[in-house]
C-alpha cells in the first residue's frame, strides 16, 4: 500500500525515494507525528529551538553556519528515515535508553528470534538544570520521558547498572521528582535490566550525537586575528623553525598563515581560536598530553602546544600522567624488631584538622 511518502508492508516502513529530494527542498516543516520516525530528532533541532525561543514573531532569526547545519541535517533525517519493524503482539518489548550530558535518548525495540527489531525512536533535550544533574538522575529521566512516550508492557534496558537497583533502595533517601519517576514507571515495568554500553548503541547514539561534532573554525575570523597578531608577526620578522607562508582556503578567497613542513598545510591558530581548536579534537576522547599534541600538530601549529594540552582538567583528574616504579632488590631477613623499618607519607589527603598526610611504619621482622 502506498501513501504520501511511505511505503507500507506488513513487515516494514520507509520512506519512498522520490522523497529524497525534500533534502534540497529550502523550507520543510516537521509533524511531531513523524518523531517516531526519526532517531536524534531533538538533537538535530535543538540548535533551531534556542535560536527562536527568545524571539518574538518580528524578530529575524540570525542565521548562522551552525543553523544551515542543524537545518540540513532535519532534512536528511525526514529523508532518510529508518527502516522501522511492524509491531508483533506476541513477541516481549524492550525500551533501551540513555542520558548524556546535553540530550537523553530511547528506542523500543521488540525481541524476534535472537535479536532485537526497532519499533520507534525518541530523543529529547535536557534543559540546562537537567544538563547539571548526576548521571543516576539523567539516566532515570530518561527512563521516565520514553515510559511516558511509549507505554506499552515492557523491560528496562540501560547501560546505567547502579539503575537496576532503583526498586530496591529506600524511597525516603529519593529526592521527590525522582520518586515520582520511579513511581509512573513502575505503572508499566518494575524489571530493568542492564546491558553493557557497547550493546546500547541506538540509545547511546541518539543521546550523544551532539557529542561527536567536530567544531568548525571560522576562518575567514581567524584571517583577521592573524593580521593583527603580534606573536605572529614576531615570529615572521625574526624567523623561527617553522616554514609560515600564506596559503589559500580551498573554495574561499582567504588566506591563512600555515607552516608547510608537511605535505598539508598547518594554519597557524592565533591565541583566540586555540581553544576551540583543541577542543575540537580532544574533547572526542580526551587523549593523554602525548597523543593529544600529536593529534592536534598534525592538524593546526602554535607555540607552547604541548604546554596547553596538559591544561584539561578532566585529564588531570582522572589520568595517571607520572608512573612511579619502585625499584627491584633483595632483602635480607632481619633478626630482631626495629632493625628494618619501612616508611612512607601518603598523601595529600583531605583535611583531619591541621592534618593533611599519613607516615605509615613497617617493621619487617
Amino acid at each position: 500500500m502506498r501513501c504520501p511518502g511511505k511505503v507500507r508492508d506488513p513487515y516494514q516502513t520507509a520512506s519512498l525515494p522520490c522523497r529524497i529530494s525534500l533534502a534540497r527542498y529550502p523550507c520543510v516543516a516537521f509533524d511531531v507525528s513523524l518523531e517516531r520516525f526519526l532517531p536524534s530528532t531533538a538533537e538535530y533541532q535543538a540548535p533551531l529551538h534556542s535560536a527562536i525561543a527568545k524571539l518574538n514573531g518580528t524578530q529575524p532569526v540570525p542565521w548562522t553556519p551552525e543553523l544551515e547545519h542543524a537545518f540540513d541535517a532535519c532534512k536528511a533525517s525526514l529523508a532518510q528515515a529508518t527502516l522501522l519493524a511492524h509491531p508483533d503482539p506476541d513477541v516481549p518489548l524492550g525500551l533501551f535508553t540513555d542520558a548524556s550530558n546535553t540530550a537523553i535518548g530511547a528506542s523500543l525495540q521488540q525481541h524476534v528470534g535472537n535479536s532485537w527489531q526497532p519499533i520507534a525512536f525518541f530523543s529529547k533535550k535536557l534543559s540546562g538544570k537537567q544538563s547539571d544533574w548526576p548521571a543516576y538522575y539523567r539516566e532515570l529521566l530518561a527512563m521516565y520521558e520514553a515510559t511516558h512516550t511509549r507505554s506499552p508492557a515492557m523491560h528496562g534496558i540501560t547501560d546505567h547498572k547502579p539503575l537496576t537497583y532503583a526498586f530496591q533502595q529506600r524511597r525516603d533517601k529519593l529526592p521527590p521528582v525522582q520518586l515520582n519517576h520511579l513511581s509512573f514507571i513502575a505503572q508499566f515495568t518494575t524489571d530493568i535490566q542492564h546491558v553493557r554500553g557497547r550493546a546500547n548503541v541506538v540509545a547511546d547514539a541518539l543521546s550523544r550525537s551532539d557529542a561527536v561534532s567536530v567544531v568548525s573554525l571560522d576562518y575567514g575570523a581567524l584571517a583577521q586575528s592573524q593580521e593583527n597578531d603580534a606573536e605572529l608577526r614576531e615570529l615572521l620578522e625574526q624567523g623561527s623553525s617553522l616554514h609560515l607562508q600564506q596559503v589559500a582556503v580551498p573554495g574561499t578567497n582567504i588566506k591563512l598563515y600555515c607552516d608547510t613542513r608537511t605535505p598539508r598545510p598547518r594554519p597557524f591558530i592565533t591565541a583566540p581560536f586555540r581553544r576551540q581548536a583543541f577542543d575540537s579534537l580532544h574533547r572526542l576522547s580526551h587523549p593523554g598530553t602525548k597523543a593529544s599534541a600529536r593529534l592536534i600538530s598534525e592538524r593546526f601549529v602554535w607555540p607552547h602546544l604541548q604546554k596547553d594540552c596538559r591544561t584539561c582538567q578532566q585529564c588531570q583528574r582522572a589520568k595517571v600522567s607520572r608512573h612511579i616504579v619502585a625499584p627491584t632488590g633483595n632483602f635480607g631477613t632481619p633478626r630482631a624488631r626495629i632493625q628494618h623499618v619501612h616508611i612512607d607519607i601518603i598523601g595529600p589527603l583531605p583535611p583531619a584538622g591541621p592534618y593533611r598526610f599519613l607516615l605509615t611504619a613497617i617493621d619487617r621482622f
